[in-house]
């Protein structure tokens, strides 16, 4: 729904739509020639660089984010490292 609303908040009209759940599926897709899709920047940088691949703004198309949540297994042993400080970050030594 994000991602059509999109397309038509920018007055593109679609003929046909499909919505994948791997970046890399939809990269081979559009390289190609098979459609568009709306992508992380930081995902297509090296297509973009070389050329494979152009970036095109939508007008009038809202900001889209897509946040992630991973979670650590209680049985995964202590925390170290950047794992410790992050989870300390997100509230006590474990995380909790």
């Amino acid at each position: 729904e994000i991602t059509q609303s999109a397309f038509v908040s920018s007055g593109v009209r679609l003929r046909r739509f499909m919505e994948m759940d791997s970046i890399e599926a939809a990269k081979k897709m559009v390289e190609r020639g098979l459609g568009v899709a709306l992508l992380p920047k930081s995902s297509v940088a090296r297509e973009v660089e070389a050329a494979t691949m152009s970036r095109v703004r939508l007008r009038g198309a809202p900001h889209m984010y897509n946040y992630i949540a991973a979670f650590r297994r209680r049985d995964a042993g202590k925390p170290e490292g950047v794992v410790a400080a992050f989870m300390s970050l997100l509230g006590g030594k474990d995380g909790r």
